[in-house]
This record gives structure tokens, C-alpha cells and sequence, in this order.
């Protein structure tokens, strides 16, 4: 899905966000922390991460007086923890992800400014990995578990 990174290339053009805000890792660097990523939380290779997450995992609906749409404001209530930066990774279906380490207030503007897409959220340290699954209205979290290691 070139298309999505095409649309968060555009909202970061757009939005202007200031780089204390939103940093991109260059190509080695992506490719090492998605490879410790799907290692820490993914099963197999699957076409989209959250179709195979290892456990533990919640899903929680995302019902419609969230406002998808228009807001994003539901994170807040779904974050496991408050970090200052997180790393945003939109889903990929080529494999060809781009991470961002951002803050929540980044992501969120590039999140309202882009048609929905699914993407990933998680801490620097790797605890535990968000996604929301656009297509189905939910948001999947998985728990970092050294005993699926």
C-alpha cells in the first residue's frame, strides 16, 4: 500500500510538523526495529501484523460516539501508557514500512488529515504494540510476553 505512505508523506508536508514532534528513521534503522518488532509480537508473516498477534491480546470496538471520522481523540482512552514519543508505523501490505518515533499530538494530526488507514503504535521500549484495524472499527493491542518468546 505505496498509497498510504504517499497520504502520511503528504499530511507531514502539509501539517509542517516541527521536527521535536516527528522524526522518520532512515531505511537500516526501520528495518531493524520492524524485524525486532515482528519477532517480539507477530506469528508467521501475515499480510497485515494485527492478523496474527501473539497473546496476550484485547480488542475493544470502537463504536460510532467516537466519531471516527472526525477524531482520534479514542486513543487516549486505549494508549496502555502515556510516552512522550511513540513509533507510528502505518500498515503496509508491501513491507516496505516507514517508522516514525513521534508524539501522540503528531499522530494524531497526521492520522485526521489522511483518509483511515490501519496502522501501528508503540513505545520506544517495545511493550506493547496498538493497532487499529480500520476495516472492522477496532483497536488490538498485544502485550510484550517473554514466555512467547
Amino acid at each position: 500500500m505505496q498509497l498510504v505512505n504517499q497520504w502520511v508523506e503528504e499530511a507531514i508536508r502539509v501539517l509542517n510538523l516541527p521536527a521535536k514532534e516527528l522524526q522518520q528513521w532512515d531505511n537500516s534503522k526501520a528495518s531493524s526495529i520492524i524485524q525486532q518488532i515482528k519477532s517480539i509480537f507477530v506469528m508467521g508473516n501475515p499480510r497485515a501484523w494485527w492478523m496474527s498477534l501473539k497473546k496476550p491480546i484485547s480488542i475493544f470496538v470502537i463504536d460510532d460516539s467516537y466519531g471516527i471520522s472526525g477524531s482520534v481523540d479514542y486513543l487516549n482512552e486505549f494508549l496502555p501508557s502515556k510516552e512522550p514519543f511513540f513509533l507510528f508505523i502505518p500498515e503496509n501490505e508491501t513491507g516496505e514500512y516507514v517508522v516514525f518515533q513521534a508524539t501522540l499530538k503528531a499522530i494524531k494530526e497526521i492520522l485526521l488529515e489522511c483518509p483511515s488507514f490501519e496502522y501501528y503504535l508503540l513505545p520506544v521500549n517495545l511493550k506493547w504494540i496498538l493497532c487499529e484495524n480500520d476495516h472492522h472499527g477496532e483497536i488490538i493491542i498485544s502485550w510484550y510476553n517473554q514466555a512467547n518468546q
